[in-house]
């Protein structure tokens, strides 16, 4: 999967916004957790459908974590595309809650990821010479 804040048209970026210079990955790693589910016990047939999600995005080195709850739609959800929730795995909650971000704004990831807290305790040391 592509990231969807990637710019992947780096000329077509730049006629169209030539003050601003596109969004690259952040050069860190932010680990994104499920920390609990909101769960409705039985819905339009369905039982154990997963309505809110919170996550936690951890910065790699960080102490602290940025967290959000997650509404997942479950309005429009199909039966035959329900997943059982012995079967949902965090990987697949994750990648949900991410692109029900993207949907809301296409960027919302990555600014996610950029205000995670950074570590809290760095040392700013020199060489000697």
């Amino acid at each position: 999967m592509t990231h969807p804040y990637q710019v992947t048209d780096y000329e077509k970026f730049k006629k169209t916004f030539p003050q601003l210079e596109p969004k690259t990955e952040p050069p860190f790693t932010c680990k994104w957790e499920v920390e609990n589910l909101d769960v409705i016990p039985s819905k339009e047939g369905l039982s154990d459908v997963i309505h809110i999600v919170h996550i936690k995005v951890t910065r790699e080195g960080a102490t602290e974590s940025k967290r959000i709850p997650v509404q997942v739609a479950s309005e429009n959800m199909v039966a035959k595309s329900f997943v059982p929730f012995d079967e949902v795995k965090e990987e697949l909650v994750v990648e949900w809650v991410k692109e029900v971000l993207t949907k809301l704004r296409q960027d919302y990831v990555w600014d996610i990821e950029w205000a995670t807290p950074a570590p809290s305790e760095t040392v700013v040391r020199t060489l000697k010479a």
